[in-house]
């Protein structure tokens, strides 16, 4: 038994381990991309495919691109959005399911050179929503060719920078230039327009200056993608004063620029956290209705700024604040004292919460406890109710003296004063009544029991004395009753007693014996 327990158990994990080895081998797929070529101006199309390299089908994929926007510009492409160097691509095959998922990618060539795409991030997943691993993440190499019609002036067509001035004056053949700026400025705003409009200008060396001289570099490179011309200014910044804080001269104003940037905004979705304060709300801005969000206090009026979802040109996904008035773009960011200010009101809302919470559970108990204790008492009662049901009632059906004496006789007590008020009723009411004869007969009855139980006692003491006299007559020689004759010992009589008795005998009454026992007088009667 144990050898085949110790069997069945190898043989589940093995199963278990084959069937996790399977599961990881299948979980994986690859990214590829096409590496067309094409001439500046051109559009060009790429195409990226998502393919699994196991059993497994492809259900879904959301893929994050990035791309140089000098070279080409988004066009459009199914289940693709965004631009400015940053694409978002989402698709699925929940119609049929299979083993590869494919897009295509529309682009505008900009200027003569290589133009590269990468993948930022990725996430597929196979047909059952699990997570698959990506082995291989490709890119995309683009190549464009000079159109013969470019142009290859790469000259500027002014050049400045904000705080200070260049020296020389700038002039579209001269390319080296100096500046100076004060210790507290640590970086510079320039502004680098090109002749042909179809070149691309790129600045460096103007943020993060250091104390004494920077290398701040334009390079301009024409449309053809070939010609190419540097301008370099010299940047010396002064050092901070020894002597003490460095007082910044304002007695002339300043002229501030900011350089173009661009961003790419994104639809509104459920998993955005819209900062506290704001509504959803749709603002025109350059002729396209955007979805952002606006202070709720401008809600009634023209809103002057909103904020939005957007990726910007570094790559950076967050929220942008825009000035409708003036057309600017910065970053949008919390007040850190709103923050902690809030978090304090939560906690503060939280512990209140807690407390009430914990009040109202004691009185929960407190209820539940009363209600328990309401339901023992009634079943008590019921059960006393339904007990005493089978027998006399409680008070007023018991029969038993020996368990409520007072009861019975004030009972008893009751019963006599009714009789007592019956026979103070008088002849006429209780004829009227109809229980005069009815009390007359049951008089009559009770008067004979009466007199039956006194004959009785008076014929014993009798019959006593009347032997106690013949035992005395015996002994003085006087004449006894006779023998065998019966007599009835009687107490004092009357007339009208003797002649009822005459009357009942038809005979006359013999003559008694006569006598006398505790000064009660008595007689003998013979009863034959």
């Amino acid at each position: 038994m144990k050898r085949k327990m110790k069997k069945f158990l190898i043989g589940m994990m093995a199963a278990a381990v084959l069937a996790m080895g399977t599961s990881f081998l299948s979980l994986a797929a690859r990214i590829a991309f096409s590496d067309p070529s094409t001439t500046a101006g051109e559009t060009v199309d790429v195409t990226m495919k998502i393919t699994s390299t196991g059993d497994e089908t492809i259900g879904s994929a959301v893929v994050t691109l990035s791309y140089d926007p000098s070279f080409l510009e988004f066009i459009g492409g199914e289940g693709a959005s965004g631009g400015a160097g940053t694409l978002r691509v989402t698709g699925s095959t929940d119609s049929q399911p299979a083993s590869e998922l494919g897009f295509s990618l529309s682009f505008r060539a900009l200027r003569a050179g290589s133009a590269t795409i990468t993948i930022s991030s990725q996430e597929v997943y196979d047909s059952d929503s699990q997570l698959v691993t990506v082995e291989r993440e490709g890119t995309s190499a683009v190549t464009i060719a000079a159109a013969p019609q470019d142009s290859a002036n790469a000259n500027l067509a002014g050049l400045q920078i904000s705080p200070g001035s260049l020296t020389p004056a700038f002039s579209p053949d001269v390319l080296d230039y100096t500046a100076s700026v004060g210790s507290d400025v640590d970086s510079l705003v320039v502004d680098a327009p090109a002749v042909d409009a179809g070149a691309s200008v790129s600045v460096s060396g103007h943020e993060n200056l250091q104390e004494g001289e920077n290398q701040v570099v334009c390079t301009v490179t024409a449309q053809d993608g070939q010609t190419v011309r540097t301008y370099t200014i010299t940047v010396t910044r002064e050092a901070e004063a020894s002597g003490g804080e460095d007082v910044p001269d304002t007695s002339e104003d300043v002229v501030l620029k900011t350089a173009e940037t661009s961003v790419t905004v994104h639809p509104v979705t459920a998993d955005i956290q819209i900062p506290d304060g704001f509504v959803l709300a749709e603002v025109s801005i350059d002729g396209h209705i955007v979805q952002g969000w606006i202070w709720g206090a401008d809600a009634s009026q023209e809103p002057r700024y909103c904020i939005f979802y957007a990726t910007g040109s570094k790559g950076e996904t967050d929220f942008y604040r825009y000035d409708l008035t003036e057309k600017t773009i910065q970053r949008y960011f919390r007040d850190p004292l709103v923050d902690v200010a809030a978090d304090e009101e939560y906690a503060a809302l939280v512990t209140e919460y807690n407390s009430l919470m914990d009040d109202y559970q004691v009185r929960f108990y407190i209820i539940i406890g009363l209600i328990v204790l309401a339901i023992v008492l009634l079943v008590v009662v019921i059960a006393l109710v339904v007990t005493r049901s089978g027998s006399d009632d409680f008070y007023e059906k018991r029969q038993d003296d020996r368990d409520y004496p007072q009861r019975r006789k004030s009972e008893k007590q009751k019963q006599a004063l009714a009789e007592q008020d019956k026979r103070r009723v008088s002849r006429e009411e209780r004829y009227i009544r109809g229980l005069e004869e009815e009390e007359a007969a049951a008089g009559r009855e009770d008067a004979l029991r009466a007199e039956q139980q006194i004959r009785r006692r008076q014929a014993q003491k009798q019959r006593a004395a009347a032997q106690q006299q013949a035992a005395k007559n015996s002994q003085q020689g006087q004449a006894s009753p006779q023998q065998g004759q019966n007599y009835v010992v009687r107490g004092p009589v009357t007339g009208e007693e003797e002649a009822a008795s005459a009357e009942q005998q038809n005979a006359k009454p013999q003559e008694p014996v006569s006598g006398k026992e505790g000064g009660d007088d008595f007689e003998l009667i013979d009863l034959e």
